[in-house]
Parts: C-alpha cells; sequence; structure tokens
C-alpha cells in the first residue's frame, strides 16, 4: 500500500480497529438476520508526510449507494436546517457579541 499523498510506501499502522460494518449503512428489515458485510478499520500514517489513511479494499461506489444514509453538507435539507438554527441561536444569544450567520 502506498499513501495516497506522497506514494511512499505504508508500513506504519497508526490505528487498528479490526472491522465493522459501514455506519451510516441501512439494513433493509428482510435483510435483519443476514450477516453484515464488515470492513477492516486499520488506519497507516504516513512517515514522509504523515497523512493518515485506510487502505480501500472496497470501491467507494459498491458502499456509497441509496442505502447509505448520509445527506453532503450542501443538500437542501440541511441548508434549510443550518439557517434555521443560526436564527435560532442568534436569538437565544441577542445580547451576546457572538453572531452566528447563515450563508
Amino acid at each position: 500500500m502506498k499513501c495516497r499523498h506522497c506514494n511512499n510506501p505504508l508500513t506504519h499502522v497508526f490505528c487498528d480497529l479490526q472491522t465493522c460494518p459501514p455506519s451510516n449503512a441501512m439494513v433493509k428489515p428482510e435483510l435483519i438476520n443476514c450477516q453484515e458485510t464488515y470492513f477492516p478499520l486499520k488506519t497507516f500514517v504516513c512517515e514522509k508526510c504523515w497523512l493518515v489513511q485506510v487502505d480501500e479494499l472496497e470501491k467507494a461506489e459498491s458502499i456509497f449507494n441509496i442505502t447509505f444514509a448520509n445527506a453532503g453538507a450542501s443538500s437542501p435539507f440541511n441548508v434549510t436546517f443550518f439557517k434555521d438554527a443560526c436564527i435560532i441561536c442568534n436569538a437565544c444569544i441577542s445580547k451576546s457579541i457572538f453572531k452566528f450567520t447563515p450563508m
């Protein structure tokens, strides 16, 4: 395995968290009693540029599919949610020196 940033060989294990299924993958009700796919979570640190990374054992397309529950930061739901949160925070701390400005 080589570093994604500087192409240096990776030999130093930073942290080995064993294995687990993808964190936000939702299991369909009819598959609840079936074995989930687990992936190793062993991270390596590059001794040249210090980037910590995991080995790509599975392509992103097979993990981040329709069953993966994650909305991007710029999704319409999240944009609306955080704008509303800024308005609420500003109302709660209106006498504070801090202000939260929605984008």
